[in-house]
């Protein structure tokens, strides 16, 4: 795990190459190569976006255990090696 200021993130994704990025605000270049992301929004009443596997998704202020299970794909996705 790694955690980087925003204007640091695009350096980081392309050393580190992660299964996973969660972060407030990404830019479009931030997520490429990304296989999964979760933009958080911190205003409750405004989308949080979810990218796992190619699927695209929102939800309205996900709680710890949402964002939880959407970790917990991710990495049953990458022990099966169908997120490649």
């Amino acid at each position: 795990m790694v955690t980087a200021e925003p204007q640091e993130s695009a350096g980081l994704v392309e050393r580190f190459d992660p299964d996973i990025v969660i972060g407030r605000r990404f830019e479009h270049r931030d997520r490429a190569g990304v296989r999964a992301w979760i933009e958080l929004s911190l205003d409750p009443t405004q989308s949080t976006k979810v990218r796992v596997n190619g699927k695209y998704s929102e939800m309205i202020n996900p709680n710890l255990e949402e964002l939880l299970a959407i970790i917990e794909e991710v990495a049953q996705l990458a022990r099966t090696n169908d997120l490649w």
